[in-house]
């Protein structure tokens, strides 16, 4: 990244010219002749006229399998994959809080205070976020594929064991079944809105998030 020297060093022109890092240009102007029917009468000739064309960015490959040349059935079909688990992972976080109040009255033989029982809500929302810190370079080095599966696939079992008695008493159970379930939500808030990256171009995502954003609205 430039130092503070070459910023300061910069004439007006080139502050100008220059872009933040990420900047895509959309719009191209380009001079192109209109026909003589889209113009006003007075003004049809053959004078050049100014129109705006509408790049797609990124550029795709001409590779079928690239999530840019899907249908678009497949994308819409990947996207709603991806709001289903998104509302899943939302529900799973957020269900248990309303339960907190009546956990001594459900179970009497171990009663917990209201800093014990929070602990459920926090250690998921906690992993929730670190979770990233090991799902998003899996995710850039073995493909988003197979880190979301892998994390399906944790939120599910820890889900499913939350049935079963392992032992360690009621409470210290469903603490750490709350522990791998925000374990396997994390993926849902990073490399999921990244799937949507791959499959839509810059122009179109901004669309389409609004149904992943919805997905993780409850």
């Amino acid at each position: 990244m430039p130092g503070w020297r070459y910023a300061f060093a910069l004439s007006k022109d080139a502050v100008k010219a220059a872009t933040p890092p990420g900047t895509v240009r959309l719009v191209e102007h380009k001079k192109r002749p209109l026909k003589d029917h889209d113009r006003p009468p007075h003004t049809r000739s053959t004078t050049p006229s100014p129109e705006l064309d509408l790049a797609k960015f990124p550029i795709p490959t001409s590779d079928p399998s690239d999530p840019l040349n899907w249908a678009r059935w497949r994308k819409l079909s990947c996207l709603c994959t991806l709001c289903n688990y998104a509302f899943v992972c939302s529900f799973a976080s957020a269900s248990l809080a309303p339960a907190l109040a009546i956990w001594n009255a459900s179970f009497p033989y171990d009663p917990r205070g209201m800093k014990d029982l929070s602990r459920f809500t926090a250690l998921n929302v906690l992993l929730l976020g670190l979770g990233n810190i090991v799902f998003v370079p899996l995710a850039n080095v073995f493909g988003k594929r197979i880190v979301l599966v892998l994390s399906v696939l944790t939120l599910f079992i820890a889900t499913v064991c939350g049935t079963r008695d392992f032992g360690l008493g009621m409470y210290e159970n469903v603490l750490v079944i709350r522990i791998f379930q925000g374990l396997g939500s994390s993926v849902s808030e990073t490399v999921g809105p990244a799937v949507v990256g791959d499959m839509f171009f810059v122009q179109e995502r901004g669309g389409w998030m609004v149904g992943l954003l919805l997905g993780n609205w409850e």
